[in-house]
């Protein structure tokens, strides 16, 4: 679930805390609010395509397994 407002290169969302603590083995993002499960997903210059459909497919195989 997307929480904010997408601008620019920041997108918040709500993930589990068990999904994104593993996906996060992968992938550097943060919380943005713990109370909530709300994380802070940021690209950069060099994110590819690539990179973004690798981290939706592992998040979903994770959310899938939760």
């Amino acid at each position: 679930e997307i929480t904010q407002p997408v601008e620019s290169n920041g997108v918040f969302v709500i993930i589990p805390h068990e999904v994104a603590e593993k996906v996060r083995h992968k992938y550097f993002f943060y919380p943005w609010n713990e109370a909530i499960s709300e994380y802070r997903l940021m690209t950069s210059w060099d994110t590819t395509e690539d990179d973004i459909k690798e981290f939706i497919r592992l998040l979903k195989k994770e959310l899938e397994s939760a």
